[in-house]
């Protein structure tokens, strides 16, 4: 039975590398992936979630706004004349 599950791992892991390779095949054909991936830390495979995060981009009316968005942007807290900045607000991918 060990042998058998063996065998059977061994050849999951297999397909699972196959999709892998064409899912990052697949990723370069796309335009926006290779801009993102000129981002310092960004691979295909995050670029991909990114857009698929996103959406249309086209929807944010600025990238200002987009980053705000993805909690990209450092909280403001004002009172009166003093203003105090915190940390992001929330997680990158806008959770």
């Amino acid at each position: 039975m060990l042998k058998t599950n063996l065998r059977l791992l061994e050849a999951l892991d297999a397909e699972v590398e196959a999709v892998t390779r064409l899912i990052a095949s697949i990723s370069m054909e796309d335009g926006r992936v290779r801009l993102l991936m000129t981002l310092p830390g960004i691979d295909y495979y995050s670029a991909m979630l990114i857009l698929a995060e996103a959406g249309e981009v086209h929807r944010f009316p600025s990238a200002r706004k987009l980053a705000s968005w993805a909690g990209l942007v450092p909280s403001l807290h004002q009172s009166g004349s003093k203003a105090y900045r915190d940390r992001i607000t929330k997680g990158a991918a806008g959770g």
